[in-house]
């Protein structure tokens, strides 16, 4: 399962490929094959690396706006940004200011929010797993009525006689 998917055409790529290493680099797994419905349900963030040429191919479109309408998009725009209406509420990072450089403070946003979608979904694949095994050996100490009153009290096993140090030496002597 890959955390983060990429949308660009092939003029980007170079870019592309900068940013997939930048994100490697935090430890995220960046998918490599093409954005099927599958691929999209399970990754965390897909970046649509928005661009003059980009906005030319009606494949990238269509892949956008699929990626889009799922929710997980976060465009990251290399010219001019993508209007309101086709983006929609996903965050929109200009990057057009970005030189390549992988310290570059204009990518502190984007990776901000990426890595909380990412984050946020790793979380939710999780809370859809069986607890079953997590939860062996487990036992809740929780009153047995709503109130809390008239719990049962624990078993505890008999005390033993405590005595104090002089009649414990008398006993011996």
């Amino acid at each position: 399962m890959a955390d983060v998917l990429f949308v660009f055409v092939r003029e980007d790529a170079a870019r592309a490929q900068a940013l997939a290493a930048l994100f490697a680099a935090a430890d995220h797994e960046v998918g490599d094959g093409p954005i099927d419905n599958a691929a999209l349900e399970l990754c965390g963030a897909a970046i649509v690396l928005w661009s003059r040429a980009a906005i030319a191919s009606k494949s990238f479109l269509a892949t956008a706006q699929r990626v889009l309408d799922s929710g997980k998009g976060v465009v990251a725009s290399l010219g001019q940004p993508p209007p309101a209406w086709v983006v929609g509420n996903a965050p929109t990072f200009d990057l057009s200011r970005w030189t390549g450089d992988s310290d570059d403070e204009v990518l502190d946003p984007l990776f901000m929010a990426v890595d909380y979608r990412v984050n946020a979904n790793r979380d939710d694949l999780a809370s859809d797993q069986p607890l079953e095994g997590h939860l062996a050996g487990w036992v809740a100490d929780l009153p047995s009525s709503p109130s809390g009153v008239d719990a049962p009290k624990p078993e505890m096993p008999p005390a033993h006689e405590v005595l104090p140090l002089e009649e414990i030496r008398r006993k011996r002597g």
